[in-house]
């Protein structure tokens, strides 16, 4: 039992270990060193760059060097080798505790949408390309 209020939902920091994976949608890990994102929002005076740690069909981990608020809404352009650019819509929907994660800020995003069709098609075919090296290794 815990010591938490009824109704109330206590917030995980990313030193506890999590029994359950909320996720409906597998993440592949990608390299930081060679995935990169541009992060455009409306409260953003100029673009925000950083790196991709992992991604999914509905979302993505990544890392910039400031903190956007949970709920906000962005627009994400990824580098992610071997595919060309892919652009999206999302959601930040976690940051990461910056008392157990210093420097520059995680956080998970949900995507809302694509830059296009083609945007959606490159990403599928990015998972499918990193599954298969996943299985082989």
């Amino acid at each position: 039992m815990t010591d938490q209020e009824p109704g109330k939902r206590r917030r995980a920091r990313t030193s506890e270990k999590v029994t359950m994976n909320r996720r409906d949608a597998s993440r592949v890990a990608v390299k930081p060193a060679y995935s990169s994102v541009a992060v455009t929002s409306s409260g953003l005076l100029e673009p925000l760059t950083g790196h991709v740690y992992d991604i999914s069909e509905k979302g993505l981990r990544f890392e910039v060097d400031r903190a956007l608020p949970v709920g906000s809404a962005v627009e994400l352009e990824l580098l992610v080798p071997p595919e060309e650019s892919i652009r999206v819509t999302a959601r930040v929907v976690r940051v990461f505790d910056e008392a157990d994660d210093p420097g520059p800020r995680r956080m998970g995003a949900e995507f809302t949408g694509f830059g296009s069709p083609d945007d959606a098609v490159r990403l599928a075919g990015l998972l499918d390309s990193y599954q298969i090296i996943t299985r082989a290794a």
